[in-house]
């Protein structure tokens, strides 16, 4: 049984690694999805991207830019 089966995912917006997304057919393709206090990501190589996305929700954005500036990470 998948979480789509499930109904776990039904009115949620997520990303899911490629290999899930058969699985996960309304998995939208982007590196990380926050929706709500649901954060997810599409896999490893999205790391830096959740891990400043998950500082900007815990802290805020400030804080995410002075992190992303330490790190050389090129932000918006």
């Amino acid at each position: 049984m998948s979480y789509c089966d499930a109904g776990i995912a039904e009115d949620l917006r997520y990303t899911a690694h490629p290999a899930a997304r058969k699985e996960l057919p309304n998995a939208e393709n982007t590196a990380f999805i926050l929706d709500g206090n649901i954060l997810t990501s599409a896999g490893a190589g999205t790391a830096t991207e959740f891990g400043l996305a998950l500082i900007e929700t815990l802290q805020d954005r400030e804080t995410r830019d002075r992190i992303a500036d330490s790190i050389c990470w090129r932000h918006d």
